[in-house]
């Protein structure tokens, strides 16, 4: 699971995503809404896919999800 932490929002994001967090969780969820919100602790690593339909993955990115005391979102790509 997540860990407990303050909220990240994602402002612009589509597709379908799969969120590994450092224990090998996967987290399944849609990214086909707008400033959606996510639940994380400080400087938590992901590995964020995004796939068409679920199904062929064309991106893999590695992002670092720093929660914020302010509504703007941290996406820092590594």
């Amino acid at each position: 699971m997540l860990r407990l932490g303050k909220i990240i929002r994602i402002s612009q994001a589509i597709g379908w995503g799969l969120i590994n967090d450092i224990n090998d969780q996967n987290i399944g969820f849609e990214l086909s809404l707008i400033n959606m919100e996510l639940v994380v602790g400080e400087n938590i690593w992901f590995d964020i896919q995004i796939a068409e339909g679920g199904l062929s993955v064309y991106s893999l990115k590695k992002l670092q999800l720093l929660p914020v005391k302010t509504k703007r979102s941290i996406l820092l790509l590594k």
